[in-house]
């Protein structure tokens, strides 16, 4: 008679895991090409939230400079004819 311990389902799939699961720890060159990948995309991020903020300065600095011309009386002599 053989005698065979009984484990929880829990305890099996765990075990049974780790037995499959063999991780492997990245080399420099992969942190390398992925601190390069993650830079080059945070760097087209900036630019597409830059962009449009851009724009958006440059358009209320028009209408500021609009609306202080509009505002403002032309400087005439006082003298007249």
């Amino acid at each position: 008679m053989t005698h065979q311990t009984i484990m929880s389902p829990q305890v099996h799939r765990c075990q049974h895991q780790q037995g499959e699961a063999k991780i492997r720890r990245p080399s420099q060159s992969d942190l390398d090409r992925f601190m390069e990948a993650y830079c080059s995309v945070l760097s087209d991020l900036r630019g597409a939230m830059e962009e449009p903020q851009q724009e958006t300065m440059a358009f209320i600095d028009d209408m500021h400079s609009q609306l202080k011309d509009m505002t403002t009386t032309p400087t005439s002599s006082a003298s007249g004819p």
